[in-house]
C-alpha cells in the first residue's frame, strides 16, 4: 500500500455510499472526510483542505452542484486558497438525462450513454 498525501471530501446523503467510498480510499492510503449533510459539510469546509470533492449530485437541502459553487466561491474568497489543485468528482445514483450539459467553471462536461 502506498502512502498518499492526498485528502479527500466525500458528500452524500446515503451513509452506505459515504461508508463504502471511505473505506475503499483509505484502504489505498487516503485521508477521507465524509458527510452526510450538504449543510454540515459547507460548515465544516475549509480552503486548502482537500486534494478532491466527491459529491453526489442529489442530496436534499441542496445539490450537489449548489455544493460544488459554494465551494469554489470559499476558496476563492481565501487570501491563501487556490483552485488550482483542486478536482471534483460529481456522483449520482439517479439519470442524468436532464444533466445532459453543466458547466463547471468554464470546462463544459457532457454526459454520455
Amino acid at each position: 500500500m502506498q502512502n498518499y498525501s492526498k485528502r479527500n471530501l466525500i458528500v452524500d446523503d446515503e451513509p452506505d455510499i459515504t461508508f463504502t467510498w471511505k473505506t475503499a480510499l483509505e484502504d489505498e492510503g487516503f485521508t477521507v472526510h465524509t458527510f452526510n449533510d450538504p449543510h454540515l459539510a459547507l460548515s465544516n469546509f475549509k480552503a486548502n483542505s482537500y486534494d478532491l470533492l466527491l459529491i453526489d449530485i442529489r442530496m436534499p437541502r441542496m445539490s450537489g452542484f449548489d455544493f460544488y459553487h459554494q465551494t469554489r466561491e470559499r476558496i476563492k474568497m481565501s487570501k491563501l486558497a487556490s483552485l488550482q489543485h483542486l478536482k471534483y468528482i460529481v456522483i449520482t445514483s439517479g439519470s442524468c438525462r436532464d444533466l445532459t450539459y453543466y458547466n463547471l467553471s468554464g470546462n463544459l462536461l457532457k454526459y454520455n450513454n
